[in-house]
């Protein structure tokens, strides 16, 4: 059976979506024959015995659609929005669900130049945040559209947007390069709310297809809140250093990673000795904790560091 890439891990972790009421339940050996005839589009990951769905019954499709509504949570989503946009897609059919995120996305970024002309700044971010999730989400489809320049186009439009939100928080995200092997890697610098003229730093990894926008929702949106600064980074492989730097994967991230950590704790207001037992990665499912793991034995900031793999539902292992 062929996945693209981006669905080699969803079904694992859709597999592990809650079971409350309202969930549909996993269709008979017949329907599941008839669901595989009809969504031929392209196949993802099968449906796993324990499986509940809410919305859809090809898997790619459910994680990404609760994934949009997670983010609802620090105001990166629309609720009403995105359960409308639901209802555009076909089941299965990846043309369909790229087409109605791009329009959704489209529309938002509307809703928050809008805002953005008229001086009304925290309905602009929000806005772009929400225009950014569609985008997102749209690459996730975009590979099994079968043109493959989609996947481009659509994190250009999610990048623009983030970097057109990032002035719009309070205080601005900070847009930071940081020196590689005679390059510059791109990353972002989000400062705690705190009074604390030096405050313990949180380094937050990205995956193989995470955005940046990911590491606000997933981890700084939260940690600044509660008085931690936070860096975020594309290293080799990853989205800007990916598509504008043509910097692909590399095994030993740890090479990635000890440049990122001098950088830091070489900035002024970086508590250098709360960092070296906090500048960690947050514990997470899929890619981005694999190399969370091979940044966990060099440097020595990086203590500790955690990670959790799919189908265990806590962190497999532990490093100092």
């Amino acid at each position: 059976m062929r996945m693209t890439r981006k669905q080699s891990g969803l079904g694992k972790s859709a597999g592990g979506v809650g079971t409350g009421a309202g969930a549909t339940t996993e269709p008979s050996a017949g329907e599941a024959q008839g669901l595989a005839h009809q969504t031929t589009n392209l196949p993802t990951t099968p449906l796993a015995a324990h499986q509940t769905t809410y919305f859809f019954k090809n898997s790619a499709f459910e994680f990404v659609l609760l994934a949009s509504l997670g983010r609802a949570y620090y105001q990166g989503a629309n609720i009403g929005k995105v359960l409308f946009t639901i209802r555009q897609i076909e089941d299965g059919n990846f043309d369909s669900a790229y087409q109605a995120m791009i329009a959704a996305g489209d529309e938002a970024r509307l809703l928050a130049e809008n805002s953005a002309d008229g001086g009304h700044t925290e309905s602009a971010r929000q806005a772009y945040l929400w225009a950014q999730s569609f985008y997102d989400s749209a690459i996730y489809f975009a590979d099994g559209t079968g043109d493959p320049m989609r996947v481009a186009a659509a994190w250009q439009m999610m990048d623009d947007c983030w970097l057109k939100s990032i002035d719009l928080f309070d205080p601005p995200v900070e847009q930071i390069s940081i020196p590689y092997e005679g390059v510059g890697l791109r990353g972002f610098y989000f400062r705690g709310k705190s009074a604390r003229e030096k405050r313990p730093l949180l380094i937050l990894v990205n995956g193989s297809d995470g955005s940046a926008l990911d590491m606000w929702m997933l981890g700084a949106a939260g940690a600044t809140a509660r008085g931690y600064d936070c860096l975020t980074f594309d290293g080799p492989g990853q989205g800007y250093t990916l598509w504008k730097q043509q910097l692909t994967f590399r095994p030993d991230w740890e090479h990635v990673v000890t440049p990122v950590v001098d950088f830091a704790l070489g900035r002024p207001g970086v508590d250098r000795r709360g960092s070296r037992s906090r500048a960690s990665a947050r514990p997470d499912t899929g890619f981005r904790a694999r190399l969370r793991l091979r940044s966990g034995s060099p440097p020595p900031s990086l203590i500790p560091v955690s990670a959790m793999f799919p189908n265990h539902g806590r962190p497999r292992c532990r490093l100092r």
